[in-house]
């Protein structure tokens, strides 16, 4: 574990970017510190250590990826994400924690979009999606386990469960708060692009906050 994180900081470290980290911690509202590494240049940079510690197993993998993502720089808790995506073959159930530990350290739009739309929606096209964990997520005082439980479907197309995006999004049409709204916005829209009437029946039929509505319509007025 250690060999795998100390590689990665290093490469991390030679590549940064001071006037680059200023600008992406600005952009996320100076919440995260940032080497400053374009995301192209970090991905090839995670894809060459992860590829020279080829030895280790999905356990470890998992362990890694939750020391990563305790660690102060951004592109750190990107790069648990990707470590997650290249061990697709080997994951379980226990990918669900995963994404759930995702949304309780360190979460943001950006990591929590990256890891549903990588990590879980693969891994509900392939194995179905629990329902029990959906439930609670929707249900949870977390946004961000919210807006996961919503966008989960976002790149399914024809694929996508009409129902399960209904009954996600009905229980937070009241919702002020502005990641959840967006979140209802972005899956109608996506969904709106192989089933615009499906989408406009539903946007008709509900009272959905201005920006979810806005969002929803945008392709389709």
């Amino acid at each position: 574990m250690n060999a795998f994180i100390n590689d990665l900081k290093v490469k991390f470290s030679s590549h940064s970017n001071k006037q680059k980290a200023a600008q992406m911690k600005s952009y996320l509202r100076d919440q995260f510190e940032f080497f400053g590494i374009n995301a192209p240049e970090r991905k090839k940079i995670c894809r060459d250590i992860i590829n020279q510690h080829s030895e280790i197993d999905w356990q470890e993998a998992k362990n890694i990826a939750k020391t990563l993502m305790n660690l102060p720089q951004r592109e750190f808790h990107y790069s648990s994400i990707q470590l997650m995506e290249k061990y697709k073959k080997q994951w379980d159930e226990s990918l669900i924690n995963m994404i759930t530990y995702y949304t309780e350290h360190k979460a943001w739009w950006d990591t929590i979009d990256y890891a549903t739309s990588r990590l879980l929606e693969f891994y509900y096209k392939v194995h179905g999606p629990q329902l029990d964990v959906l439930n609670k997520w929707n249900q949870s005082q977390n946004i961000w386990q919210v807006r996961v439980s919503i966008i989960w479907q976002l790149h399914l197309k024809e694929l996508t469960q009409a129902d399960l995006l209904a009954a996600s999004i009905i229980p937070h049409l009241e919702s002020k708060e502005f990641f959840i709204q967006k979140a209802i916005g972005w899956s109608l829209r996506a969904y709106a692009k192989t089933n615009p009437e499906w989408v406009t029946h539903f946007v008709d039929s509900y009272p959905l906050p201005a920006l979810s509505r806005r969002e929803a319509l945008k392709h389709l007025v």
